[in-house]
């Protein structure tokens, strides 16, 4: 009989990992576990003999495709048969998944993995707390219900939760066939760390190891973890190879030399009165001096070209963190990027896995009869459309039917948008078949954006409802606008893009000449001042400098016009600068450090004109004692 190294091995897994180890109860992300003691609990009120065995978590051999998965002892025996048939029944589909792990937890295991961002284990901060909270009371009081979590990773890690019914965990898994065959194939996803799980546990293991080594008190960590966490969204989301971190100081570098003959032009084949013109000594020494200017200008200008990876600039080239710090920092860049795709892709993954989930849980070797009203009842609360929530699974799902139907029927191409009889066109069929070969191709190459865009019709915005909303001043509440389909698109593809954050980047890293952070916000709408000072702040902090964002604003005018007789908006933008820098504020002749938050008005090339605004604040005690430089001397 093989050992437990030997069945891991043959399924690709690495036994002194810390996934594998946890489910050997020798790390605490065992299944059924609670956090501190890493033990698994099989019964309520288990005997001594029970709880030895509880204490072990079962690897059963899977087959057709799933290598390993562990389940808990209490686990039902035909959830090792449907493993099997439904893998099988994927991939006779053309679905191309992952193996996948499934974990067997109790209710509060896997509250607090989705808590930590569906990880084990994760960096330890209060907001994981107050997540699990959140989860908690939504499930005590059916608000709402976690049926099924999976991770990108290779193999894929599912959760599947304890005391559900047979055909709760079927649904589940078909489900988890249609969400790992998107990590697998789709392109935003292909450069992502396959192997996630054992990194952030790593990140986990750091800061308490920093916390035990007391070289850094659990307080000071807890400080900067919040301002950290307040940027994780500074990244450039469409941007799938992020560079690796190079620390670096760009203060100690020193422009390339010039060469002695720069400047100088061959005249060997010119008359002797043109070569002494052309080659005029002062004219060189001055050409020289100029170049050596630019170089050197070129060199101080951090980053070349605007660049939206925030985090990654502050951590290349902030010379305030600390090296505890700036790891920790690149830490939460790396699981920011590692999320990312999923972010650009919410709408289509969501609506993949409930396509095939549909699909397969109407397999002749999968369907229950007697499950057929309970499958129901779960697939209408799971697509069910809130007049006041967008539902990603519900907008997805029924574009990719869409999709398939008119790549089916041929409706699409010139000829069928040429069409403007609407009999026709709903008798319009060419017999391609060509839907699912379509609907494949769209999964691997598409964003939600670009899939939005592109294949949204108006007949499924009809279908599900969707209109355009706006915010009424007057009443306080959001109100329908319009109905029309290009306005209800144009403000849902707004919406979603770049992850729903408004998008910054850094123009400048040594503005003024004087290591000061310059940063551009790419208009599309207002910001929320209130977050914009916070985060200004936060990043104030971390480079040590003043922090300067230009901005707009949007000013709305409207009116009756009486030569047209309609009601007339006329949109203008304002550009504006904050600055937010450290000061000594003086208070009944006591000085204290805080930060001025200042409003610029700024002409169309960036140049300050008026200042017309200016907040200040004092800085915590609490928080003057953990930072990584003096104010006062700065200053």
């Amino acid at each position: 009989m093989p050992t437990v190294k030997e069945v891991l091995a043959s399924a690709g897994l690495d036994h002194t990992s810390s996934v594998v180890r946890a489910a050997l109860g020798k790390a605490p992300l065992a299944l059924n576990a609670t956090e501190s003691t890493g033990k698994t609990s099989g019964s309520s009120t288990p005997g001594t003999e029970e709880k030895t065995q509880a204490n072990k978590v079962i690897l059963g051999r899977g087959v057709a495709g799933q290598n390993i998965y562990p389940i808990g002892p209490t686990t039902h025996p035909l959830l090792w048969d449907w493993n099997k048939t439904i893998w099988k029944a994927a991939k006779e589909e053309g679905l191309d998944p992952f193996n996948v792990i499934y974990w067997m937890c109790r209710r509060d295991t896997l509250l607090g993995a989705a808590a930590r961002g569906g990880f084990p284990v994760n960096l330890p901060h209060w907001r994981n707390g107050m997540e699990f909270r959140e989860l908690s009371t939504g499930h005590e009081y059916a608000l709402q219900r976690i049926y099924e979590m999976i991770l990108n990773t290779n193999p894929s890690h599912a959760y599947l939760l304890e005391g559900n019914e047979i055909f709760d965990q079927k649904l589940v898994m078909c489900h988890c066939m249609g969400h790992s065959d998107f990590f697998k194939n789709n392109a935003w996803f292909r450069n992502t760390n396959r192997n996630m799980m054992d990194r952030i546990a790593e990140h986990s293991d750091y800061v308490r190891t920093l916390q035990r080594t007391k070289r850094v008190s659990p307080l000071e960590i807890e400080q900067f973890l919040d301002q950290s966490f307040s940027i994780e969204g500074l990244i450039d989301m469409d941007n799938t190879t992020p560079e690796p971190i190079q620390y670096e100081v760009f203060q100690t570098k020193e422009a390339d030399p010039l060469p002695d003959d720069y400047g100088v032009i061959d005249t060997s084949k010119m008359p002797p009165h043109i070569a002494r013109r052309l080659n005029d000594p002062a004219v060189i020494k001055q050409l020289q001096a100029e170049e050596r200017t630019r170089r050197d200008q070129e060199l101080r200008m951090l980053p070349k070209h605007p660049d939206r990876d925030i985090l990654g600039f502050i951590v290349k080239h902030s010379k305030v963190l600390k090296p505890w710090q700036r790891r920790l920092l690149g830490f939460i860049r790396e699981q920011a990027y590692y999320f990312a795709p999923q972010g650009q892709t919410k709408i289509m993954n969501e609506g993949w896995a409930v396509y095939w989930h549909q699909y397969l849980m109407n397999r002749p070797d999968i369907k229950d009869y007697s499950e057929i009203v309970q499958v129901a009842d779960h697939n209408s609360g799971t697509l069910a459309m809130s007049p006041t929530h967008f539902n990603p699974y519900t907008v997805g799902v029924a574009i990719f039917k869409d999709i398939k139907e008119r790549w089916d029927k041929g409706q699409h191409g010139e000829e069928w948008n040429k069409c403007d009889d609407r009999a026709e066109k709903r008798q319009w069929d060419t017999g391609d078949k060509k839907g699912l070969e379509k609907i494949f191709d769209v999964r691997r190459r598409y964003k939600d954006t670009e899939f939005l865009h592109e294949f949204l019709t108006p007949d499924v915005a009809r279908q599900l409802g969707l209109y355009k909303f706006t915010h009424n001043e007057k009443s306080g509440y959001y109100e329908i606008e319009t109905r029309e389909f290009k306005a209800v698109k144009n403000q849902l593809v707004a919406a979603i893009s770049n992850g729903g954050r408004p998008i910054i980047e850094v123009l400048d890293g040594n503005f003024k000449d004087n290591g000061e952070l310059l940063l551009n916000h790419v208009w599309a709408y207002n910001l929320d001042l209130k977050d914009a000072h916070e985060t200004l702040k936060n990043l104030l902090f971390m480079w040590g400098k003043p922090v300067h964002l230009n901005t707009k604003d949007a000013i709305v005018e409207e009116g009756y016009d009486p030569e047209t007789s309609e009601w007339k908006t006329e949109k203008e933008e304002e550009p504006y600068r904050i600055t937010v820098d450290f000061v000594i504020l003086v208070n009944k002749d006591k000085e204290k450090p805080g930060i001025r938050i200042r409003y610029f008005k700024l002409h169309e090339h960036g140049a300050e004109t008026e200042h017309f605004k200016e907040e200040t604040e004092e800085i915590h005690e609490e928080d003057l004692q953990f930072m990584s430089f003096q104010i006062k001397n700065d200053l």
